[in-house]
């Protein structure tokens, strides 16, 4: 979680409504909270998964409250905190519950000195932690290995208290007399496997948290558990084919291991039930997913993630012959083949072999995980006499009993076995089939040969050749006859149009009906999968399966639309499949009763569903609609609710009950109380929502032997049993033997795999063998290393002899030679594997060597000054250099013209600094004005003497004068009223041009002026200018902090010369009688200053290297073997011996400097007396040499304090310099974001400026031929004007022709201007 949210009311608009903010943790550590009280006065109290308490007050943390002595309130995390009677309870991992007094946490603060304290750190830092100590009022101890998960106050009392562990106890607690007792036990965490016995009322259940129970639901209660190493995973109950009493589970667990459990059988409440452990096997390395046994008993599989399915052989132990008479023998094993069913189950009984495992892939690279397994109960055998049976049950099942119906089965298996088809010879001939679920939702046929024809000599993996492997799909294929198919295809086209105009009247039908208004949601759904028709493809993921008689199973998908469905199939029609169920939430269990009547599931929503099971509901021989649908599945089961309810109606007159009328197909039809057992009467469904909807998927359901109950488990840790009414409780008379619980004492026990590393059996298969053969290999080495030892101390025994013999019988060590070449062929061959060796060192140095350069060449060569650290001598400051890289090659080559253009158009802040040169005093960066300094003062004392040699009144007649003159100069300059100056006319023309346009940015009329625009190259520029300054700002401060470096440098090599004056001093006055041994520090350079001498070795580096490899040499020969005998010890003599020499020449030096020092003192004898003269030049020498000890110290004093100083200076300058250029990447990062949106722009803008091109262009084009048409028209016009004149020179003559008052005139003048048309 990590956070906790308060809310509270708030009224708005709409009404009061909830609002929250979460609190924040501030200093204090971050931590999970699961669980917290309000404390009366509004404050709130958390737990924290620390052990510690936080007082929190409006959204912020108060104080956190510890116990004395800061130590935690409770060690680990805190899981209960509420509020009783004034007082604060808390309870957590430790299995403590501790008692704090409410008003003492209510006033705690951190502020107050008497009972609370605070964290602070040295100087100004803020306050880290706020820790409140109190005591608590009263702790009670419940448990070592108690972990306290829930805690409630007990109703009936005040002072007791339930609580809940983590490992399934819910204890009682009484304050007053601090006891604890345990009230129930019960799983912790989910319950992975649940299952029902097939002989009387007991459930088992096996847990995650590894604990097997076994439960008496009929008087609800445990009769007993038993815990294992590993978590729980599934387990389910041995059929009757092995196990008589129907005691006997099969467990898998988390770590891979199966384990055969037998338990008593419940004869009373009072005794309890014991656990035997038959049979252990690991065939798995992961966790056992599912087991799985044929119905017959014969075989058993386990499915797990490691994506493994093993198989085992499950044998019943044959008895000897009593008798050599082949009729006896015959008689006898046909006794012992019939009572099969009724033997119990032992290890002298029933003999488990493994077969073998497979891994399925498909063809695919991945192997893929087994989800679930089922084997078919008659390999397909009984496919007519199920299909027959069908026929006539309808007729002829009404009148038979169960004993007729036995006495049919065992006619049919009589006839098989006449036929020569019995089912030992089915598995030899045909194989075991089955089927199986993948993870990934695909169904699988297989066939699993019989035992022998597995060779399991070296491994126990199964070839897949020997598998007859099948991947299982619907069909969904048409006939291809054409006219078929165009029927089929108006018909669809017909269905297609009336589905959607009905699909909306049967929405509306189904919601209009007043009636069914409770049902409203069902009948929409229902219509609406109505709708939507069959909605299955051939790739719909499988969740489950389970195998029938006659090739025929059940299983359930996922559809289409997201929608579980159980539908029953047959594997040789997969063109066709009959509808059982509809659900909205995918299904985990799928399961068949016992009896085999009923059928049932479990959802991942907590959902666990009972069904009643036909034979006939599922059979698809004379079936011929292909896959049914929803809608036709629907009508057949509202036209069988009718006749169940016209049943009812009938029975109800005559006998007593309660009938519904109104109940639906998805809901059960209350029961009513009758002797007939007949089927008919029973509703169709049962839907129990019992489980979490969110955590509670249901692993497991079941029913008893007798369908009388109904039992779930989930993954909430939720056991539930439901009674079938319906059914009547029958009672088993077999577990009443009181000789059954005796003979179970008798087992013995047998050694369970409690090591989670041990081998499985594939593992043992493989790698005992490996094991076995270096454990073969390791004797014969120690074989060979004994007789070398035997025949070395042969040898040493035989030289020891020769030399204890006299001298005369002694031989030379050359006869103990056996071979004189072999020295010769040891030298050579190891000369041989010295050169080997050189070329692999050679070989291996060049190829480490290339790793470093490739390194150095992406990291370091492109840096141009790496980060090198200066240290001052004896404060705390250092300086240390900017770490830089080299510009771009692109970058230094377009930066040479922009420098030279706009240099200055770019500048930060830190450019304008000057940086201080080491060693030089620190000035300010501006001068503050007005300061006086001498050459200002001495030119003031100039001025006031040359002003006090003239007199006061020639000054003012000479400044009165120059002012008249200039104001004549004024009234003579002085302008027209109406003049304007050109100047002052260009000025305001220009600054009218110029000066932009000053509206708002955001109006819609602004123009950016054009100066003040950017685009995407002025970006750029702009962008690596102001690169460059923070590079070069980075190197000039960087060659500063290099400059100190070889200044440290040469000082301490000072130093250095200085402390050899000091030895030299030191001596001289040694030798005048004044012993003193002080000497100038020098201190070292420290490595950070030269990062570049990190590849550099050096003689003392071989060295440490060396010595280190001969220490671990030595430490290897002294744990191996001591194989050289008498040949030790020269190196412990020889190492004597040099520490000897260095002893002496300690002791050397040591008299040689004692002497010095004591000279003259006790050489009284040797030496003469010194005279005044000498003693008083020897005292002026000692004191000259101590002035100049002193002044040597005083110096290299002075030089570290300027220099720690300068440091100083430099670390102060650098954390300026560094905020500055801070400011500047952010600028930097603010125009490379710029740059993008302009580049983004100048996309836009050149498709703008093609626009446009192309606009000027048509705009040319349109112009030219305007200019052309307006020659033409202009041509045209000079063409009219001589047509009007000619036609005017016409007129003209005709007037002149006609002549003045020609009586025919108005008759000519109609002639002359009459239009004549002319014949085309």
């Amino acid at each position: 979680m990590g956070h906790i949210r308060f809310w509270k009311m708030a009224l708005t608009f709409t009404g009061l409504k909830l609002q929250g903010f979460i609190g924040k943790f501030g200093t204090s550590e971050l931590t999970d909270i699961a669980a917290f009280v309000q404390l009366p006065d509004g404050k709130v109290l958390s737990s924290t998964e620390t052990g510690n308490l936080l007082l929190w007050e409006g959204g912020m943390i108060k104080c956190e409250i510890s116990g004395k002595g800061k130590k935690p309130c409770h060690q680990g995390r805190i899981e209960v905190v509420f509020l009783v009677d004034q007082e604060v309870f808390t309870a957590g991992d430790d299995g403590v519950v501790r008692i704090w007094d409410v008003e003492t946490i209510d006033n705690a603060d951190v502020t107050t000195g008497s009972s609370g304290t605070s964290e602070q750190q040295s100087g100004n830092s803020a306050l880290q932690s706020r820790v409140f100590e109190m005591e608590p009022v009263d702790e009670i101890l419940i448990g070592k290995d108690v972990k306290i998960k829930s805690m409630i106050r007990w109703y009936k009392n005040n002072h007791e208290y339930l609580i809940q562990d983590s490992i399934g106890h819910l204890l009682k607690l009484d304050i007053t007399k601090r006891s604890t007792e345990k009230v129930l036990s019960f799983h912790s965490g989910s319950v992975s496997g649940l299952d029902t016995s097939f002989l009387g009322h007991s459930m088992a259940t096996l847990g995650i948290d590894g604990t097997l129970r076994v439960y008496d639901y009929l008087n609800k209660n445990v009769s007993g558990k038993s815990k294992y190493p590993s978590g729980g995973t599934c387990l389910t109950y041995l059929p009757p084919t092995l196990d008589r009493l129907g005691c006997t589970l099969a467990c898998g667990f988390s770590d891979g291991v199966l384990r055969i459990i037998t338990h008593t059988p419940i004869t009373n409440p009072i005794n309890k039930t014991q656990f035997y452990l038959q049979f252990v096997f690991k065939p798995h390395t992961k966790a056992i997913t599912s087991v799985t046994v044929s119905p017959d008993g014969k075989l058993l599989c386990t499915t797990s993630s490691d994506n493994k399915i093993f198989f085992f052989k499950v044998s019943i132990a044959q008895p000897s012959p009593l008798s050599e008479n082949p009729y006896e023998i015959s008689a006898a094993m046909e006794k012992e083949e019939l009572s099969r069913a009724f033997h119990e189950f032992g290890r002298d009984t029933v003999e488990i072999i493994p077969i073998g495992f497979v891994e399925l892939d498909l063809g695919e690279k991945d192997l893929k995980e087994v989800k679930y397994i089922s084997f078919s109960p008659d390999n397909h055998l009984n496919v007519s006499e199920m299909e027959n049976a069908s026929e006539t049950s309808k007729d002829e099942e009404d009148g038979k009993n169960d004993y007729d119906k036995e006495e049919e089965e065992d006619e049919d298996d009589n006839e098989l076995v006449e036929d020569g088809l019995d089912e030992e010879n089915v598995e030899i001939n045909f194989g075991r089939k089955c089927l199986i679920v993948l993870k990934t939702g695909e169904l699988i046929s297989m066939v699993i040969p019989d035992i022998d024809q597995i060779n399991t000599t070296l491994s126990f993996k199964i070839p897949t050749d020997l598998l007859k492997i099948k991947l299982w799909k619907f069909n969904f294929s048409k006939p291809t006859n054409s006219l078929l198919e165009k029927i089929e295809v108006n018909s669809e086209e017909k269905k297609n149009n009336e589905e959607k105009n009905e699909s909306d009247t049967k929405l509306e039908a189904a919601a209009s009906k007043p009636e069914d208004n409770l049902y409203e949601p069902d009948r929409m759904i229902t219509a609406l999968r109505k709708a939507r028709g069959l909605a299955i493809k051939e790739d719909c993921p499988v969740t489950n399966v389970y195998y029938l008689d006659g090739g025929y199973f059940v299983m359930s998908l996922i559809n289409k639309s997201g929608d579980a469905e159980i539908r029953a199939c047959k594997i040789e029609s997969p063109e066709k499949s009959r509808l059982l169920l509809v659900y909205k939430s995918s299904f985990t269990v799928l399961r068949l009763s016992k009896s085999g009547r009923f059928l049932f599931v479990g959802s991942i929503d907590g959902m666990a569903c009972l069904r009643k099971f036909k034979i006939e509901d599922i059979l698809l021989h004379k079936w011929d609609k292909g896959h049914e649908d929803f809608e036709s599945y629907h009508s057949s089961m509202k036209n069988e609710l009718t006749k169940l309810k016209e049943n009812y109606t009938k029975l109800s007159e005559g006998k007593s009950g309660v009938v519904d009328p109104t109940a639906s197909d998805s809901n059960l039809i209350k029961e009513v109380e009758h002797d007939d057992p007949n089927d008919n009467l029973l509703g169709h469904y049962w839907f129990g929502y019992v489980h979490s909807c969110e955590n509670g998927i249901v692993n497991s359901v079941t029913t008893s032997w007798d369908d009388s109950f109904i039992c779930s488990a989930g993954s909430d840790g939720g056991v539930f049993t439901f009674r079938i009414n319906s059914e009547v409780v029958q009672k088993s008379d077999v577990w009443n033997d009181p000789e059954i619980t005796s003979k179970m004492e008798t087992i013995k026990h047998i050694e369970d795999i409690t090591d989670p590393f041990t081998y499985s059996i594939q593992e043992h298969k493989l790698k005992s063998e490996l094991d076995r053969e270096l454990e073969d290999a390791d004797i014969k080495k120690q074989m060979t290393r004994d007789f070398v030892r035997e025949l070395r101390n042969e040898f040493l025994k035989l030289l020891s002899e020769n030399d204890k013999s006299p001298s005369e019988m002694q031989l030379e060590r050359s006869f103990f030679s056996v071979d004189p070449d072999l020295q010769k062929d040891i030298e050579k061959d190891t000369m041989e594997k010295i050169s080997i060796v050189r070329k692999e060192l050679e070989w291996i140095s060049e190829k480490e060597s290339i790793g470093p350069k490739k390194l150095k060449k992406k990291f370091l060569d492109d840096i141009q000054t790496e980060r090198i650290e200066i240290l001052a001598f004896k404060n705390p400051f250092s300086v240390s250099t900017f770490r830089t890289t080299k510009l771009e090659i692109e970058l230094d080559a377009a930066f040479q013209p922009v420098v030279n253009n706009e240099k200055g158009n770019v500048n930060i802040k830190q450019s304008k600094d000057v940086v201080r040169e080491p060693g030089l005093p620190i000035h300010p960066k501006n001068e503050p004005f007005g300061v006086i300094t001498e050459s200002s003062t001495s030119q003031s004392t100039k001025k006031t003497k040359m002003a006090d040699t003239k007199s006061k009144l020639e000054a003012r007649k000479q400044s009165r004068t120059e002012r008249v003159k200039k104001f004549k100069e004024l009234l003579e300059a002085k302008p027209d009223d109406n003049y304007e100056d050109s100047r002052d006319v260009s000025a305001i023309r220009y600054a009218e041009l110029h000066m932009g346009d000053y509206k708002l940015k955001t109006g819609e009329k602004y123009i950016v002026p054009e100066n003040d625009r950017v685009d995407a190259d002025k970006k750029r520029r702009q962008i690596m200018l102001l690169k460059e300054s923070i590079y070069s700002l980075k190197e000039q401060f960087n060659s500063q902090v290099l400059r100190l470096r070889d200044e440290k440098k040469s000082l301490i090599e000072i130093f250095y010369q200085c402390n050899k004056s000091v030895e030299m001093i030191n001596v001289d006055l040694i030798s005048l009688g004044v012993f003193t041994d002080d000497q100038i520090q020098v201190p070292n350079m420290e490595s950070s200053a030269f990062p570049e001498n990190r590849y550099l070795v050096t003689q003392d580096d071989i060295d440490e290297f060396q010595k280190k490899e001969v220490e671990s040499a030595t430490q290897a020969r002294k744990d191996a073997d001591d194989l050289l005998g008498a040949f030790g010890g020269g190196t412990q003599q020889t190492q004597k011996r040099s520490n000897g020499i260095d002893d002496n020449s300690k002791y050397e030096e040591k008299e040689m400097i004692s002497s010095a020092i004591f000279d003259g003192e006790d050489g009284t004898d040797t030496k003469k007396v010194k005279s005044g003269l000498e003693m008083r030049e020897e005292e002026i020498t000692r004191k000259v040499l101590l002035f100049r000890k002193d002044q040597l110290k005083k110096k290299t004093s002075q030089w570290i304090k300027e220099f720690d100083e300068v440091i100083e200076s430099m670390s102060r300058e650098r954390v300026l310099l560094e905020g500055e250029l801070k400011s500047a990447d952010i600028k930097l990062l603010l125009l490379y974001r710029e740059w993008a949106l302009l580049k983004e722009f100048e996309k836009h803008d050149n498709t703008l400026a093609e626009k446009l091109v192309a606009k000027r262009s048509e705009k040319d084009d349109i112009d030219e031929k305007i200019k052309e048409c307006q020659e033409k028209l202009g041509v045209k016009k000079i063409e009219i004007e001589s047509v009007i004149r000619k036609e005017k020179e016409i007129q003209d003559e005709f007037r002149s022709t006609l002549g003045e008052n020609n009586k025919y005139d108005e008759f000519l003048t109609k002639i002359f201007k009459k239009k004549v048309k002319r014949s085309k």
